[in-house]
């Protein structure tokens, strides 16, 4: 059994990365900069190391600590940690890592975030570490994923559920269940096949934002009503929101991407990691039994 470091270890897929390596006998060392982060890592039977990825200096120390061992680093990429990662990891010893980025990295929109994420994945491919990049689409499949469960219990308890389809709905989606994804992470991360490879994970096929959104309907047995809107609109109503409250249910940015295809190959992944995702519809009716489970009065 290897020993494995993970960041972004109380995250929504970090944390259920934890507790597969743990079942299957691994030493997990988690970062922790909170204690929050820390209580919930603890939680799940991690060892916990205290450290900022922002703090160069404060993870090296930890990484020295296991020059040894497998480097997970489910993390944000996003924030500008990536390449003080791959830093701290090459100059501590780690050799075998694995960094899980976004297939939003392939956005044709002007967003903030894609500069600082390709940065980070080139200080990974241009480092001498055994690297693997994962990049999941979106992530869905379990109560409290970012995505999919604020729409499930909105069509639950709407007696009339209107959802607006930006573009009429037509952009492809191909969310990744967040155990499929897992179930990934942990091939590529002792697997040599995966070295120095660069995989896309999403769901078997792509479908559009019309069907998905179908799809959850059926999913909590509730009807869904489409009204198909432009754009436009919805930007700059987001955008307005945004100055004048502060913040907006859901941003300009995400409303955009709303109306791109993100639609991914997984042949890679199938190639080399065994990858078998299951369906949408498998998935999101296993996440809202286990909404149900959690909240049984939805």
């Amino acid at each position: 059994m290897a020993e494995v470091i993970v960041t972004g270890g109380s995250g929504f897929t970090g944390s259920r990365l934890i507790l597969k390596l743990l079942s299957e006998g691994h030493r997990v060392i988690a970062l922790a900069r909170s204690e929050v982060s820390k209580a919930k890592i603890s939680g799940l039977g991690a060892e916990v190391r205290m450290g900022n990825l922002d703090d160069f200096l404060s993870i090296q120390t930890i990484f020295k600590e296991f020059p040894d061992a497998h480097l997970a680093n489910i993390a944000s990429m996003g924030f500008g940690s990536g390449p003080n990662v791959v830093k701290a990891a090459t100059e501590s010893g780690i050799k075998r890592s694995l960094f899980v980025s976004t297939t939003s990295i392939f956005t044709s929109l002007p967003t903030s975030s894609k500069p600082v994420r390709l940065e980070a994945e080139y200080a990974v491919k241009s480092s001498d570490l055994d690297w693997t990049i994962i990049r999941p689409t979106m992530i869905y499949g379990a109560p409290g994923d970012r995505n999919m469960e604020r729409l499930l219990r909105y069509i639950k308890r709407s007696r009339v559920a209107l959802l607006p389809l930006p573009g009429h709905g037509q952009a492809l989606q191909q969310p990744v269940n967040v155990y499929d994804l897992i179930e990934g992470i942990s091939e590529a991360l002792f697997s040599t096949k995966a070295i120095k490879g660069e995989y896309n994970l999403g769901g078997p096929e792509p479908m559009t934002l019309k069907e998905t959104f179908e799809t959850a309907a059926l999913a909590v047995g509730n009807r869904a009503h489409f009204i198909s809107l432009p754009i436009s609109p919805l930007v700059k109503g987001a955008q307005y929101m945004s100055k004048i409250f502060g913040k907006s249910p859901i941003s300009a940015e995400q409303i955009q991407r709303l109306d791109e295809n993100k639609n991914v190959s997984i042949a890679d992944a199938i190639r080399d990691l065994n990858y078998q995702p299951r369906t949408f519809k498998e998935g999101i009716e296993q996440e809202w039994n286990l909404i149900c489970q959690v909240m049984p009065d939805r």
